[in-house]
Order: structure tokens, then sequence, then C-alpha cells
């Protein structure tokens, strides 16, 4: 039935009916139930985003999934005397990291900063060596010289201190895909998935991200777990500690 009228239908009136039947879709989304670890309620999702990238954001504090897979991971751990680094924060991160007083220092970097947030270059980064116990890098590796940042991270880090990283990645590549002829905006959200993107990872930054004085440990919710938490499929959680 479907080949019959993609052959009998106008190109022109076909994808005018497609269009239609995706705003239906839109408009009778039923929104999904999910606990939140961020603001640590049961709640509802909406789609929020833009085409062809939407994600279920929380309709209470508006974390979406790269915010609870964060904070699920940290409701583990020990926040006690802490010196914590923060790359873009989000409101709703901010928020659940404040309920733990208990650390020593949380400072919000940005290369755009405001009253709050403090400049801070992630490509060359003017704190010491071995300054922060906890970092938390989401969604800013494809923005940047990622090469740079990460040895700049690793600098900053002490020893037993962890890196927590969040990025585009397609498992399915073995490489990284870089081309430095996409400069346009409509180019580089067609290569690089955003307009503001300079990479897509493939597989091989999981051998950038380890080496000999750091172990790397790749965290990826499964099935019902996903479904439970709002949580994208097949998005992962990397946490980069340093050893020695």
């Amino acid at each position: 039935m479907k080949n019959l009228i993609k052959k009998n239908i106008p190109k022109s009136l076909l994808i005018f009916i497609q269009n239609l039947l995706l705003f239906w879709r839109l408009l009778n989304y039923k929104k999904p139930k999910f606990f939140c670890t961020v603001c640590e309620k049961n709640t509802y999702g909406y789609l929020t985003g833009f085409f062809p990238k939407l994600t279920i954001t929380c309709s209470n504090c508006l974390s979406e999934s790269k915010q609870r897979l964060i904070s699920q991971y940290l409701k583990k751990y020990n926040f006690k005397d802490k010196s914590i680094l923060h790359f873009a924060p989000e409101n709703c991160m901010i928020e659940f990291i404040n309920k733990n007083k208990i650390y020593n220092e949380y400072i919000l970097a940005d290369i755009n900063p405001t009253k709050e947030i403090k400049k801070v270059d992630i490509t060359n980064i003017e704190f010491q060596n071995n300054t922060f116990d906890l970092i938390i890098c989401s969604h800013v590796l494809e923005h940047v010289n990622e090469k740079k940042a990460i040895k700049e991270l690793k600098r900053i880090i002490k020893i037993n201190g962890s890196i927590l990283l969040l990025f585009p990645l397609i498992d399915s590549w073995d490489k990284t895909y870089r081309n430095d002829n996409i400069k346009s905006n409509y180019d580089r959200e067609r290569h690089f998935l955003q307009h503001d993107h300079l990479q897509l990872f493939g597989r091989e930054i999981e051998k950038e991200l380890s080496d000999d004085n750091f172990s790397l440990k790749k965290i990826t919710p499964f099935g019902k777990e996903c479904v439970k938490y709002g949580i994208n499929q097949g998005e992962s959680l990397f946490v980069l500690e340093k050893n020695k």
C-alpha cells in the first residue's frame, strides 16, 4: 500500500503530506513519565531542541538527558572538601551540586562569562597543575580543539580526581570526523550535527582520553534504565580518573 501511494501521488504533494503527518505526531505526542535524578521528582518530559535533534526535557527543572546522566553518577560521589570546576554549567546542575554544601570550592567556567561564571578557555586554562578533585565538562569538546582541551583538563586534575565528560559520539565510527573545508553554519550542521561543532567523535576519542596515568570508565544506561530516568538510548558518560 505504501509503495502504491508513493508511485501515484505527485512528489510535491507527498512531501506536504509527510510534513503534515510529522506535525500531527508532534501535536499528539504523549509526554513520557520518568524519575528525574536532577530535581529528584517523578515528572513528565516534553520535546525540546531543534530539528533534526530533539530531546526529552524535565518539565520541572528543565534538565535534559545529559544532565540526568551526570546527576545519576554524582549521587554516589563524596563531595566533602572537594574542589570542583564546572564548564558550561546549566542552572539545574548548579542547583543540584549546591545541595552538597560540603564541597570546598565550586567554580563555574565558560568562554562567555557572566557575573557568576568565570571566563575560562578550556584549551588554555589558567589554573595550576593538580588543582581540582572533580571537573564536569558536558558537550564542550565538540566545540573546541579537543586535543588541547583534554591535555589541559588532565593537567589541572588532582591524583585520584575525576573528569566527567559527555559529547556526541557516533559509536559505529572508528575515527573522529574532521573537515577543515566545512566553513558555513549550514554545512557544519549537516556534517557535524550543529553549526558550532568542529568535529564529530568516533570511537578513537576513547583511546585519546586514556593513557598510562589515566583510567577511563564508560557508563551507558541500558534498556529499562533509560526509560525510568528519561535518558537517551545509547548516550554515554565518560569518567576519566587520574591514577598518578
